[in-house]
């Protein structure tokens, strides 16, 4: 029986990564029609900045991540998509790739292509047994991490005027603008929340994988995109479920398939979700902008 249950538990801890990445995707998709793939390279800065300050108290590390990843999300937003402002969503992806890949590169020529490794605490590469399993703490902290992110995310959406005004905006960018929603706050709003979950995903891969490389946040965004495909780029919600459900999916056939079989894991992932689009071209929640261009 355990297992059984212990995959799903790592499952959920992986799944629940890939919801961040997604919403922060879905957050800008709604706003400015941008699927941002620069964000994988935001995650991977602010794992850089947790490497770089791996002597500090874990604490103060995370603070640094958190603060260097909203930097970098606000300067790419005022600096170059800002410039883009009413630029087809083609050429805002490619634009937000060439970024990814200029970042990518930039960390190669300082860092190098090995993969730094460090730990942001032994604590977390332990674990401890509950009813029989023995659970990880960065599954733990991980699941608890995006449920209380999560929760704040809904109650700021939900309960705060800058919140309603940014799901107004989110849902149909261009009404809310003529019903007085100041738009380059809000643009620059969601840039800085979507560093906030590139920090929290930064501080979880970190945790899984125990060090930082270049490509790392190319490995992130590209599921995390999936995810966001199939679920609604147009929808929070739906953004973020498409996400978790993504990453579950690989951690189970990661666990599940035999081993001739695993190395094909990527390859079902991707046929499931070009099902998925056959019958639901829009995803599977869309949002009501998209809904309006059918």
């Amino acid at each position: 029986m355990g297992g059984m249950i212990q995959p799903l538990i790592d499952a959920v801890s992986v799944g629940a990564l890939y919801a961040l990445e997604a919403l922060g995707i879905g957050l800008l998709f709604g706003i400015m029609r941008l699927a941002n793939f620069a964000l994988g390279a935001v995650t991977m800065v602010a794992a850089y900045a947790l490497y770089l300050t791996r002597d500090l108290p874990p604490a103060a590390s995370v603070l640094v991540a958190l603060l260097v990843a909203v930097g970098v999300s606000l300067l790419l937003e005022l600096v170059v998509f800002r410039r883009l402002k009413g630029a087809s969503e083609a050429t805002l992806f490619i634009v937000s790739f060439a970024i990814a890949f200029g970042l990518e590169h930039l960390a190669l020529a300082v860092f190098g292509a090995n993969t730094r490794g460090f730990s942001l605490s032994p604590w977390l590469s332990s674990s401890s047994r509950v009813g029989g399993l023995r659970v990880s703490h960065l599954s733990i902290v991980t699941i608890v991490t995006v449920v209380v992110l999560l929760g704040l995310f809904v109650l700021f959406l939900r309960r705060t005027e800058t919140g309603m005004r940014l799901r107004a905006a989110s849902d149909d960018f261009r009404m809310a603008t003529m019903l007085g929603v100041p738009a380059n706050r809000m643009i620059g709003l969601a840039f800085a929340l979507s560093g906030v979950l590139c920090a929290a995903v930064a501080v979880i891969v970190v945790g899984q994988t125990g060090g930082v490389s270049p490509g790392m946040g190319s490995n992130v965004i590209i599921i995390a995109l999936l995810g966001a495909v199939i679920g609604g780029m147009d929808r929070l919600s739906g953004a973020a479920a498409g996400g978790f459900v993504v990453g579950f999916a690989l951690s189970i056939l990661n666990s599940w398939l035999v081993l001739d079989v695993r190395p094909y894991r990527d390859a079902f992932a991707i046929l499931a979700v070009i099902l998925v689009l056959i019958v639901r071209p829009h995803g599977l929640l869309p949002g009501a902008t998209l809904r309006e261009r059918v």
